[in-house]
């Protein structure tokens, strides 16, 4: 246990590979929605395009939770667009579950959606 607290980096190199792994799926996430519009070759376009945004390195990079909240909102927006193709009430249920861990990973815009439920 002293060994490990003399060593702090393990544990921040851990996150940060989770971190990292986030912004992986996030790509995938990103080029399966641009796919739906554009070929392959400006589906891979867009990926890099995203992912050679300085805010990407800089999110990547650090503890920030912005890479694992935006894959939670990406991967609800493709779940609804999935639940309008085929109107399957799971796919929905989905989406609901994405959108809600992605409110509650960042708990900042919590009071934002629940302002946004009362109204709707």
């Amino acid at each position: 246990m002293a060994l490990r607290l003399r060593l702090p980096g393990r544990r921040e190199a851990a996150a940060r590979l989770a971190n990292f792994a986030f912004l992986l799926l996030l790509a995938g996430f990103v080029y399966s929605l641009a796919r739906r519009w554009l070929e392959s070759a400006g589906a891979l376009l867009v990926v890099a395009l995203f992912l050679s945004t300085p805010l990407a390195y800089l999110v990547t990079g650090s503890m920030f939770v912005e890479n694992a909240w935006t894959l939670f909102l990406v991967a609800a927006v493709a779940a609804v667009e999935r639940w309008i193709e085929t109107g399957g009430r799971p796919w929905l249920w989905v989406a609901a579950a994405l959108a809600g861990s992605a409110v509650a990973g960042n708990s900042a815009h919590s009071g934002a959606c629940w302002r946004w439920l009362w109204v709707c």
